[in-house]
């Protein structure tokens, strides 16, 4: 809790990317807020500055790790929304968010967020009888595939089937490949 009057201030990475100029016009426009420092995905953390109360991130995972490591440092906490993270970066954040405040969401939507409750339910009321495909389709500035949304998504149908996405996962169909594996979810 910040002490009454003081706006929380806030470093945003991203420099020049859609999502952070989305979260730099939020930012300018609340006054509780005060935008601290704004830095591109290939700038050095050895310039960040330290007086924040949170870094917020939409860049790409080699950038995430790094400011990862620095908020650890510093003791500030991250909010990030970068995706094409691979295992070895998820495991980084996940070991970052045992000593700082660390939010990592691929869709911070309010109705991406309200569609994995619904798709938890449904597929857990429905069983793998159902099929499951989850076909992802972008704007073509959209540089990984699939996307953060689709593999939360797809972690979402594989939570509520008790199952690791990894084992039951096929990001490709093509020719005659034969029938669907029951339980296996198609990106």
């Amino acid at each position: 809790m910040l002490p009454e009057g003081k706006a929380l201030r806030v470093i945003v990475s991203g420099r020049g990317g859609r999502m952070s100029g989305q979260v730099i016009g939020v930012l300018d426009t609340t006054p509780e807020v005060e935008l601290a420092q704004i830095v591109g995905k290939d700038d050095s953390v050895d310039r960040l500055k330290t007086d924040v109360d949170v870094l917020v991130d939409f860049t790409a995972p080699e950038a995430t790790v790094a400011y990862a490591h620095w908020c650890v440092e510093h003791q500030i906490p991250m909010v990030t929304g970068t995706t094409g993270l691979g295992d070895a970066e998820r495991a980084i954040l996940a070991k970052a968010a045992e000593h700082v405040a660390i939010v990592d969401a691929p869709n911070m939507s309010i109705g991406v967020n309200v569609l994995c409750d619904l798709l938890y339910r449904a597929v857990r009321s429905l069983g793998v009888e159902y099929d499951v495909e989850i076909t992802d389709f972008h704007h073509h500035h959209k540089k990984d595939a699939p996307s953060g949304t689709a593999i939360r998504l797809a972690n979402v149908v594989t939570e509520a089937r008790g199952r690791e996405l990894e084992d039951v996962a096929c990001y490709s169909r093509k020719g005659p490949v034969g029938a669907r594996p029951e339980g296996e979810v198609g990106i």
